[in-house]
């Protein structure tokens, strides 16, 4: 028991001051949500397909497909690539093109956000 005590009262210390430390350098960050919110300005729409083609080597998953990018501090996209694919390559392109041709508002000083969309793509 009195190893038990010794250990905790050697650690309990280092472990509090360790917090405080981290709180400290959370309250010198000034993050403004408001100022520091993405805002879509533009959508450049995707060339649009006559038809999608179902080659021999898709397999329909049966979901959207999901692209993920980052969004920078001018509020251009980058990194966009899929993340879950639809199955079919052609739906997953233009999905990625579509998301590619957005623009957001410009952030200085926010740094990147990285984000993901779902691209329904009606058939009708």
């Amino acid at each position: 028991m009195y190893r038990w005590f010794l250990t905790t009262a050697i650690l309990l210390p280092t472990v509090l001051s360790a917090g405080f430390a981290q709180e400290s350098e959370k309250s010198n960050l000034q993050y403004d949500l408001k100022r520091c919110k993405p805002k879509l300005l533009r959508e450049k729409p995707a060339r649009e397909p006559k038809t999608f083609k179902l080659r021999k080597t898709d397999k329909p998953s049966g979901y959207d497909p999901v692209i993920a990018f980052d969004i920078l501090e001018s509020g251009e996209v980058a990194n966009a690539r899929v993340a879950r694919s639809s199955g079919v390559a052609d739906q997953d392109a233009y999905a990625l093109a579509w998301i590619r041709g957005w623009k957001f508002n410009g952030r200085p000083g926010c740094g990147t956000i990285e984000q993901t969309a779902a691209v329904t793509i009606d058939l009708r």
